[in-house]
């Protein structure tokens, strides 16, 4: 059962499980950690917010589908399912959701949940280069001492080398007139274009 919640939480975002709670997506945005020099990919994290409400229908219809049984029969597999789980939170004071996280109960009698982040290895941490590193750097610098900063001109002018592409014109131009002069050669020797 808790494989097809799992699914259901997966294509649609957020289930509701009747006397247990909500389980939702939640993004965290993608970083920058200064410290290791690296980009934090985005990643999602299984929330979770104590509710009694009633099931949402559409997953007593998805687990009949997935199944292959009727709604009511479904709905009693639910049913089944969250009697297990506050079976196990009576017993052990915790329930292992595998993926969705590990509930357990507070001291003042709540539910809590030790949520799970979702599948993060898929996402490895980017490597800044050593250039991004020393603007990083001269950025900082120049920021400290609010003032001009010969240290970061000195960098700027390390890095600024001649660019090998700035004479392109010339060629276009050179192009431009040996396809003209072709033109007219081709018009003297024929007397038209035809």
């Amino acid at each position: 059962m808790l494989q097809l919640i799992y699914k259901y939480l997966i294509i649609n975002k957020k289930v509701s499980i009747p006397t247990i709670g909500v389980f939702d997506i939640r993004r965290t945005a993608a970083a920058f950690d200064f410290s290791n020099q690296v980009f934090v990919a985005p990643s999602f994290q299984v929330g979770f917010t104590e509710s009694a409400d009633v099931a949402d229908e559409k997953l007593y219809s998805f687990i009949a589908k997935e199944q292959q049984i009727d709604e009511a029969k479904a709905a009693d597999l639910v049913s089944h399912f969250t009697r297990q789980v506050k079976q196990q939170l009576d017993d052990d004071q915790r329930a292992d959701l595998n993926g969705l996280g590990v509930l357990s109960i507070n001291v003042s009698g709540e539910l809590h949940c030790e949520t799970v982040t979702l599948r993060k290895d898929y996402f490895p941490y980017a490597q800044t280069g050593a250039a991004a590193h020393r603007d990083v750097q001269a950025v900082k610098i120049a920021e400290d001492m609010k003032e001009p900063n010969t240290q970061l001109l000195a960098i700027e002018h390390e890095d600024a080398e001649p660019d090998a592409n700035s004479n392109w014109w010339i060629f276009a131009v050179v192009l431009a007139v040996v396809a003209v002069a072709a033109i007219v050669f081709y018009y003297y020797q024929n007397g038209s274009f035809r």
